[in-house]
């Protein structure tokens, strides 16, 4: 009963790709309790260098977003089985999982980045409107293309020209830059900030 709703949108990079938006609102979460409990000062009253909170920050949120990921391939897989029309072909393949994996690394890079820079409330805002800045344009392209899943279809192509070694290096390239990047980054402010 508590999936019949979702069946509107089988096939349907929707549901693929909810898992990760659940890691990143869990992590929204946890920021939120920490900002309105103030437990950060206790953080930094112990004997915690600054740059081991920062990536206990990343590392918590590429957990919540694999995990979102698996529970929502899971859910994906089982409904799947009771739905003649889920065909979940196209959503779990290598460049499903790579879309996957760089869309929320870039979502983890820019949320956990703008969070040590601006705090909760202006990096919650600046995120979303990033966000949406980048994915209206695609999600209006695809809708006029008719063809929803057209980006697995440019990553499908881009493996078959780049051959499987080379494409998972340069997509496991792009995640380790973008996380380092904003890494680095993040631990600067957070040195700077002042509570």
């Amino acid at each position: 009963g508590i999936l019949y709703p979702l069946q509107p949108f089988w096939p349907s990079e929707i549901i693929f790709l909810m898992g990760g938006l659940y890691g990143l609102i869990g992590l929204f979460v946890v920021f939120f309790f920490e900002d309105r409990n103030k437990t950060e000062i206790q953080y930094l009253s112990m004997p915690i260098p600054r740059r081991a909170v920062v990536r206990a920050r990343y590392l918590l949120g590429a957990i919540l977003i694999a995990a979102g990921g698996a529970v929502t391939t899971a859910v994906s897989l089982l409904a799947s089985l009771f739905s003649e029309g889920a065909d979940l072909g196209e959503i779990l393949t290598m460049e499903a999982a790579a879309v996957f994996v760089l869309i929320y690394a870039l979502g983890l890079s820019f949320y956990v980045g703008f969070y040590h820079r601006f705090g909760l409330g202006r990096a919650t805002i600046l995120f979303v409107f990033v966000s949406a800045v980048l994915t209206i344009p695609v999600a209006l392209g695809m809708k006029s293309a008719g063809t929803p899943l057209s980006i697995l279809g440019c990553i499908h192509d881009l493996r078959l020209s780049l051959g499987m070694p080379v494409f998972l290096i340069a997509a496991a390239g792009f995640v380790v830059v973008a996380i380092a990047l904003s890494l680095r980054l993040s631990q600067r402010f957070y040195a700077r900030r002042e509570f």
